[in-house]
């Protein structure tokens, strides 16, 4: 379009020609032509102005910078806690927790939220507490809600972790969330969304500890639990741990890794010395009563379990199983009807050849 009003302004400024034969009037005053030419000048920078302002603006998700909502919840530690809803442009993604944890030095992200903008409010949040730069950001696991604010944080002095079977996680299932985010939450939400695996990678046995300066925090790496990539994060200072999706508060739990090694994961959770955790969806939990959302976790994981062991002993099929297996957990979780039959799915794949 601007190519267009060039060309048109410029033919508009010289279409006056002489007819055939016919020798170029003299202007007696010079000075029209120079007044035309430099107000040629003027349109075209203006239109020069335009077009780089066009080209430099940042995409709408990008720009905000409101801080994103949160919660001190010990210290040094803020949560912002997402709702219990499934995707929509409504909500534009915002379904899930996103942590940060702020050291005498540097500051540890940890998820990042369903959309870039969430990673640009994120930024706004940090900097309205402390002005320490962003040095880690921990991606719990591949989850689409838990990754893409990850394109608002990069920067050079940045370093993103996770999993060492997370870069696997984001080749063979990135490129498909990616795809469908813009259905999920909205085109705006998701504009300038990418993928941002990990480059610093935590091994199974080998946990990574960090330093933001008077405080250390630990990032350890999980067999196959509620997925194939799972890593949490304890900070030595509060005793608080961050659990990514390991566990869920009033939301009801999500099966992607493997049933039985979530459990196994759990138990192994609730034997530390913690006085918090911060869930990947729902409330923390600080003080005694931590282990409460533990136990309920593994209430609802060991139900469905049992109930699908004893359906597959009598030979019913999945859809049996779905309609019958831990129907008694319903009325204590949120968003029941919309996961739990997939969890009865995966559970009874699993079981179903021990």
């Amino acid at each position: 379009m601007i190519a267009r009003l060039t060309s048109y302004m410029a033919s508009f400024f010289t279409r006056r020609r002489p007819r055939r034969n016919q020798r170029p009037r003299q202007h007696k005053r010079p000075g029209r032509r120079l007044f035309l030419a430099h107000s040629l000048k003027l349109f075209t920078a203006a239109l020069g102005l335009l077009a780089a302002r066009s080209v430099l603006k940042p995409s709408p998700a990008l720009a905000i910078s409101t801080p994103l909502s949160i919660q001190q919840v010990a210290d040094g530690i803020y949560l912002h806690v997402g709702r219990h809803e499934r995707p929509s442009p409504q909500n534009r993604g915002d379904i899930a927790n996103i942590a940060f944890i702020v050291g005498d030095e540097r500051v540890l992200v940890f998820d990042s939220g369903y959309a870039p903008y969430l990673g640009s409010s994120l930024k706004a949040a940090v900097a309205s507490i402390t002005d320490k730069p962003i040095a880690y950001v921990i991606t719990s696991h591949i989850h689409p809600d838990h990754i893409f604010g990850n394109s608002a944080l990069q920067a050079p002095d940045v370093t993103f972790i996770g999993h060492k079977d997370l870069p696997t996680a984001f080749k063979h299932v990135g490129p498909y969330y990616l795809r469908g985010l813009a259905d999920n939450i909205g085109t705006q939400a998701a504009t300038g969304a990418q993928l941002v695996p990990p480059s610093l990678l935590v091994d199974l046995n080998k946990p990574l500890v960090l330093d933001l300066g008077g405080r250390s925090v630990r990032i350890e790496a999980w067999k196959p639990a509620h997925t194939h990539a799972d890593v949490t994060a304890f900070d030595d200072k509060s005793g608080v741990l961050l659990t990514g999706d390991l566990v869920f508060v009033s939301h009801v739990p999500t099966f992607d890794g493997s049933t039985l090694g979530w459990i196994g994961a759990l138990k192994a959770m609730r034997t530390y010395q913690c006085k918090g955790i911060l869930p990947g969806h729902g409330k923390a939990s600080i003080g005694n009563q931590w282990t409460q959302p533990i136990d309920a976790m593994l209430t609802y994981l060991t139900t469905v379990v049992t109930d699908v062991r004893a359906l597959i002993a009598r030979n019913a099929t999945i859809d049996e199983a779905v309609k019958q297996a831990a129907q008694s957990q319903k009325k204590n979780w949120l968003l029941f009807d919309d996961y739990h039959p997939g969890n009865v799915t995966f559970a009874f794949a699993e079981l179903e050849w021990e």
